[in-house]
């Protein structure tokens, strides 16, 4: 007999290639809402992590650089039902005994920078709290 573990290979095949048929249309839908919370953001003092002159983001998340508290921003999203977590959690410069003086604008944006969920099977209900979220971050 087969391993099941082996078993599960075939099934995240399967399941890539599902995704493969539906990447054109998973792509738009994520860019159409990056594109709607980049201008709710703009409305605000915070900013979007950007990438200039080198293509798009990955589209897995949408970072927003606060001007304010990492904490009462997920507090706020978190109360109106949107899911936010700070984005260089894991990242060796939010290790609280990292030297901040080597990479002092590293350890700044870590500090500041949150990602909101950004997949194509978010609602229209949902993107607009979403962007009301967003609209409104302290």
């Amino acid at each position: 007999t087969t391993p099941e573990e082996l078993a599960l290979t075939d099934f995240n095949a399967a399941l890539g290639l599902a995704q493969l048929k539906d990447l054109p249309s998973s792509l738009e839908r994520r860019s159409e809402l990056e594109s709607r919370c980049a201008s709710q953001v703009a409305r605000t003092r915070h900013s979007v992590l950007s990438q200039p002159e080198e293509g798009v983001l990955g589209r897995i998340a949408f970072p927003v650089i606060l001007e304010s508290g990492m904490r009462e921003a997920i507090i706020h999203a978190k109360k109106n039902g949107v899911e936010a977590a700070p984005a260089f959690e894991r990242a060796v410069v939010s290790n609280p005994e990292f030297p901040a003086g080597i990479c002092p604008s590293a350890k700044s944006l870590a500090l500041r920078c949150v990602l909101f969920p950004l997949h194509d099977r978010i609602s229209s209900a949902e993107a607009r709290t979403m962007e009301k979220v967003l609209a409104t971050l302290p």
